[in-house]
């Protein structure tokens, strides 16, 4: 299991999603103009063994969060299309593989929104396990 891998297999299921909104990739610059726009980050625990210590397998959990950034002012229903996009892109038991990693989403919820400045945010939240 790489968490290299395991970035990439999120984040390739995030590019691939067809009809999506530009994403701002971590540590990447990004002008948003005003519209609508992704951010997601990862936020791995730390890695388990599975199984006896010496022949198991290890496993890392975390949440792979996607953000849907939405200029102040914006359409509700414009934003809940997005968020349902989203949820519907990762759901439960989607298993994403890269190299030797296998990845599984294992459960999908949004948050509030939030407003500050002039962008509101919805955070979504993916829970993975990778193999």
């Amino acid at each position: 299991m790489s968490e290299t891998n395991l970035r990439v297999a999120l984040d390739n299921h995030l590019y691939t999603m067809p009809s999506s909104p530009p994403v701002h990739w971590e540590g990447k610059l990004f002008k948003p103009g005003n519209a609508i726009y992704l951010s997601q980050s990862l936020m791995p625990t730390e890695t388990i063994t599975v199984g006896q210590e010496a022949g198991g397998s290890d496993v890392l959990a975390g949440i792979y969060q996607i953000i849907i950034n939405i200029p102040k002012d914006t359409d509700r229903n414009v934003w809940l299309i997005e968020l349902e996009k989203v949820k519907a892109r990762f759901i439960r038991n989607t298993i994403l593989i890269e190299g030797a990693t296998s990845v599984v989403i294992t459960k999908v919820w949004s948050s509030p929104l939030m407003t500050d400045g002039a962008y509101s945010a919805v955070p979504i939240s993916i829970r993975y396990r990778a193999v």
